[in-house]
């Protein structure tokens, strides 16, 4: 990145950061800024977003497989529901022991 990029980038950049929040530039002044609508590249915006979605696929999808190989583990360790290992109660994480 050259100065004068990184200039107009810091420009963009600066009013965001700006910690009194009544000072601090709304998200629709910065889509007006120069910076963002000079830079934007709609192809590139669409495959960025393509991506992220795939991402957030997949990421949704083994969230799913977890929560299945956790539900399948409990079940398996405590043996289902209501029987005398789990003392009787289906929301048991403890084994009852007599004695």
């Amino acid at each position: 990145m050259d100065k004068a990029e990184a200039r107009a980038f810091a420009d963009f950049l600066l009013p965001m950061l700006e910690p009194e929040p009544a000072l601090r530039a709304s998200a629709a002044e910065m889509l007006l800024h120069p910076w963002l609508s000079d830079n934007f590249d709609p192809v590139a915006f669409s495959e960025c977003l393509d991506d992220v979605e795939e991402s957030m696929r997949l990421a949704r999808e083994a969230e799913g497989a977890e929560a299945g190989d956790s539900a399948a583990e409990a079940a398996a360790v405590g043996g289902g529901e209501g029987d005398a290992d789990s003392g009787g109660s289906e929301h048991s994480d403890y084994e009852v022991i007599e004695g």
